[in-house]
């Protein structure tokens, strides 16, 4: 195997487990953050890791604000 497809590889996978991860931790909310998570997989696509994980956390922060604040307006 060529290292190009063994690094292909490699890529796919860690990109299928951030998005599984990211997934299945926030499945019932995702629609807070839909557009973090379609920038995150146009970046993944572009082998942009850095940048996905980065649109990824402040998805994250963003969702944890907004559950915070609907959680104080109970």
């Amino acid at each position: 195997m060529d290292k190009n497809r063994k690094q292909a590889i490699q890529h796919n996978a860690e990109t299928n487990d951030m998005w599984n991860f990211a997934t299945e931790k926030y499945r019932e909310d995702t629609s807070r953050f839909f557009v973090e998570f379609v920038m995150a997989a146009k970046l993944l696509k572009e082998k942009k890791l850095a940048a996905a994980g980065l649109v990824l956390s402040v998805g994250m922060a963003k969702f944890h604000t907004d559950k915070e604040m609907d959680d104080t307006a109970d």
